[in-house]
């Protein structure tokens, strides 16, 4: 059986006609150029029901194919297809019964629509494909994997979390390290600490501005989000990400003397709002961790005097340890609830700014 098939259609305005005339939904916005003008969308668009037709097609003639029988669908439309138009419909297998899909624009590559199928075999038989058997799941062993595990907090996590793995950073992406066990485990959770250290140069007097936002800021934000997609793909239910964020970043602690990481960093918050949302969909989860000063990491230069200063933000008078911070991203990664999806948990012990 196959696990990705994808084909291309063209949908005009005699497509629109038939399906109208098959579907009994006439509504003149599907081909009447003069009708259309006078709506919001200005030009005829396409039927949401065609689309799942064409996922239909998908299940009947690719994946799984002959014996197929859908048992749901499911389609989320993002955009309006103006007619005429041609699209690709890709399909890709995801676990023993269900295939994501997917509607993109062929010149522009505009994501129309996405969604899935469920589906079941007309001859009874269980699927034995041992293609099939290596996408499923819950069959591959589960890992937690850990970026920046060269640091202490790193070493730490790896040293305390059973079945565990250190991802290693490539040209500062660790992806690209992730998608080496993506065929061999699955994802149990995710825990986002490398991050590039504070910078000390201000916008209006660096000389490579490109290099600095690259650095701090894209590289980061883009590593997360093609980490979240492998997440996506390879993850089991209730699998976390969580990255790991630092109140350091906000102005109030050092008037922005490091501006490009402050940028990277409190970008955090509005990456878990997009993530938790799109990964909630696959039973998953996105949490931001963020904490304040750590009596140790990048913290461990310290002087006495300084850690002193540090003390009198707390309430309690003492500086939280890295075995401290262990303990409650233990306790996030026991947290089942799906409440934890979206939450920013600023850990900062009532410090003040």
């Amino acid at each position: 059986m196959k696990k990705i098939a994808k084909f291309k259609t063209k949908l005009t305005f005699e497509t629109a006609k038939k399906f109208a005339y098959l579907s009994g939904d006439k509504n003149k916005i599907h081909f009447d150029i003069n009708f259309s003008k006078k709506t919001k969308f200005k030009k005829p668009i396409a039927h949401g029901a065609h689309l799942i037709a064409l996922m239909s097609r998908l299940a009947g003639m690719e994946i799984p194919g002959k014996n197929s029988i859908v048992n749901s669908y499911e389609i989320s439309f993002k955009k309006p297809i103006f007619l005429p138009c041609e699209i690709i419909v890709s399909g890709e297998l995801i676990n023993q019964n269900q295939v994501n899909v997917k509607f993109h624009d062929d010149a522009s590559n505009m994501l129309y629509a996405e969604g899935f199928y469920t589906f079941s075999l007309s001859n009874n038989k269980k699927i034995k494909s041992k293609e099939i058997k290596k996408i499923v799941k819950k069959t591959l062993p589960s890992k937690t994997f850990i970026t920046g595990a060269s640091g202490e907090m790193g070493k730490l996590l790896f040293k305390n979390i059973k079945n565990s793995i250190k991802l290693k950073s490539s040209n500062k992406y660790y992806f690209h390290s992730l998608k080496k066990y993506e065929k061999k485990f699955s994802i149990k959770n995710i825990i986002y600490c490398g991050w590039p250290n504070p910078d000390n140069q201000n916008f209006l007097s660096s000389n490579n501005t490109k290099k600095l936002t690259d650095y701090y800021v894209r590289k980061p934000i883009e590593d997360i989000i093609e980490i979240a997609k492998i997440l996506k793909n390879v993850g089991i239910k209730n699998s976390k990400l969580i990255l790991i964020g630092s109140s350091y970043s906000s102005p109030g602690r050092h008037n922005f003397k490091y501006p490009y990481y402050s940028l990277g960093k409190s970008s955090l918050s509005t990456v878990k709002d997009i993530l938790s949302l799109e990964l909630g969909k696959y039973e998953m989860s996105c949490v931001l961790l963020e904490f304040d000063v750590i009596d140790g990491g990048m913290n461990s230069t310290l002087s006495n005097t300084l850690k002193d200063q540090a003390s009198d933000r707390y309430p309690h008078g003492k500086i939280p340890t890295m075995k401290h911070v262990i303990k409650q991203i233990q306790w996030i990664l026991k947290n089942e609830s799906f409440l934890l999806n979206g939450s920013k948990i600023k850990l900062s012990g009532g410090a003040l700014p």
